[in-house]
């Protein structure tokens, strides 16, 4: 497996995790962000940048992250930016192990997911208080 398609598979395995899809040329000129989050009107529409390295560190510059942020509200203000960073063992091969897969937001957004997530929670156990459910 070559280096290329190491972050060919970082940039399909996120997408499908997060149920997106890889953007039609992603890292080319016109479309410089990877994974594009489905249009299901879902209040988390993310762009993610992905990065993937089989070296021991990776060094994020605050221009790179700015970038980011700023391509991603181009596109549309109501989507987020995200950077998924994933290290792969030096093994470079069929079967190369991922030792760390990170995705990083921004703090505010962050914060934002965290408290739509305890709403959803309490909802849930509104309702299953109120004996409705599945």
């Amino acid at each position: 497996m070559s280096r290329e398609a190491l972050w060919q598979r970082h940039e399909r395995e996120v997408a499908e995790a997060f149920h997106g899809q890889v953007t039609v040329g992603s890292g080319a000129l016109i479309e410089r962000l990877d994974v594009d989050m489905p249009r299901d009107g879902s209040l988390w529409r993310m762009l993610l940048e992905c990065k993937s390295t089989s070296a021991k560190s990776y060094g994020v510059k605050q221009t790179l992250l700015e970038e980011i942020r700023q391509r991603t509200y181009e596109r549309s203000a109501e989507m987020r930016p995200g950077f998924a960073l994933r290290f792969y063992g030096e093994d470079i091969g069929p079967n190369t192990r991922i030792l760390e897969d990170w995705v990083a937001l921004p703090l505010h957004d962050m914060a934002e997911l965290l408290d739509e997530r305890r709403r959803l929670q309490e909802r849930v156990e509104e309702l299953e208080r109120m004996d409705i459910g599945p």
